[in-house]
C-alpha cells in the first residue's frame, strides 16, 4: 500500500494487518511457502514497537496452527528511511520484549545467510 513498508505496527491499521496476513497465509501455503515476511511500517506514519509487538504475538498461534514461521527484519534507515526497525539492535528488542518468550519461539529474524531462492 502507497509505500509504507508494512502496516503490523500502525495502531489504526489492525483491520488491515489482519486481513494482509490471511491473505499471506493463503499465499504461503498454495506454494508451499513456510515463512511470512512481517513488516512493521514507517515510523513518520505512527509505527509503535509496542502496537508490532502485540500483533506479533497475536499472530503467532494462528501462523504456528499454518505451519508458518514469522519473520522480521531490520531494514537499513539508508534504503528504508523511517522504518520502525532501523537496526538489528531494535529487532532484537523485539524478541526481547519482557513476556514475549513464546514470541520468540515462534517469530524468527530472516538469515541473511540463507540463498536467496529460499527467502520471498
Amino acid at each position: 500500500a502507497g509505500g509504507e513498508r508494512g502496516v503490523a505496527a500502525l495502531p489504526d491499521r489492525g483491520g488491515d494487518h489482519e486481513a494482509s496476513l490471511r491473505e499471506a497465509f493463503v499465499y504461503a501455503a498454495a506454494i508451499g511457502c513456510p515463512r511470512v515476511h512481517v513488516l512493521a511500517g514507517l515510523r513518520q506514519q505512527g509505527a509503535c514497537e509496542q502496537t508490532f509487538v502485540e500483533r506479533l504475538r497475536a499472530a503467532a498461534g494462528e501462523a504456528q496452527s499454518a505451519g508458518i514461521t514469522l519473520c522480521v527484519e531490520a531494514l537499513n534507515p539508508s534504503d528504508v528511511p523511517g522504518y520502525l526497525l532501523p537496526s538489528q539492535a531494535r529487532r532484537r528488542r523485539v524478541h526481547t520484549q519482557p513476556q514475549s518468550e513464546d514470541l520468540r519461539r515462534k517469530v524468527r529474524r530472516r538469515r541473511r545467510t540463507a540463498p536467496f531462492s529460499g527467502q520471498i
